[in-house]
């Protein structure tokens, strides 16, 4: 506990080119070690990473939540306020193929790729349905 508290103050206490040393060092080091796993000891990691992903977010509470969901919706406005129209083309389409892998084989063929045309699609189902 002592330790933890102390390294807690020494963090607080470093400058940005010190943490960002800090950091790089930490991060050369874990891609040596990812780069040496093998692809047994990489599928355990990940289920080991998946069961403690779970666990902290059985434990936390409808506040910490929230947050945690906002934060991740605040980090994808801004990915998306950044990206070129090039990349939100690519987005879309990845999104509209992912929408008809769920879907299935039925209606993959008669769904257009462009989220447009496929809001349109939609609205004439809906007309044709009410008639």
């Amino acid at each position: 506990m002592k330790d933890a508290l102390r390294q807690r103050s020494r963090r607080l206490e470093e400058t940005l080119e010190e943490q960002t040393a800090r950091l790089e060092k930490n991060a050369a080091r874990q891609r040596q070690r990812r780069s040496a796993e093998t692809a047994e000891e990489r599928a355990v990691r990940l289920a080991e990473d998946a069961a403690r992903q779970r666990k902290r977010r059985l434990l936390e509470t409808p506040e910490e939540r929230c947050i945690r969901l906002a934060g991740n919706a605040a980090r994808q406005r801004w990915r998306r306020l950044l990206e070129t129209p090039e990349e939100q083309s690519v987005r879309l389409a990845e999104s509209a193929v992912r929408q008809r892998q769920r879907r299935g084989p039925e209606t993959s063929e008669e769904e257009p790729v462009c989220p447009a045309e496929n809001a349109a699609l939609k609205r004439e189902r809906r007309s044709s349905e009410k008639d």
